[in-house]
């Protein structure tokens, strides 16, 4: 996941701040459920803009298109559950 962010901060402060932000207790479900706030099942570009906005990292929207396309393996718009495990194992 931390890979992923990066493409939108190239700040490394910015990085490391995400990075010690999210406990060490949180498993790929949790950062899940962390980014899906209305608990759809999915993401969209608005929820990954505001996970990654909480952690003051101010991403524009080509940006959050770029990671949206890595994630959203099916081109619907949506990063399902099974599209963010595969793409954070892989």
């Amino acid at each position: 996941m931390w890979n992923y962010l990066k493409i939108l901060s190239n700040r490394e402060k910015d990085h490391k701040k995400f990075k010690l932000s999210i406990s060490h207790n949180m498993n790929i479900l949790d950062i899940f459920k962390e980014i899906d706030q209305m608990k759809k099942g999915y993401i969209v570009q608005e929820d990954l803009r505001k996970f990654v906005n909480s952690f003051e990292i101010f991403a524009n929207r080509a940006e959050i298109l770029s990671v949206m396309k890595i994630f959203n393996k099916s081109n619907s718009g949506r990063i399902n559950y099974n599209e963010f495990l595969n793409e954070i194992n892989s």
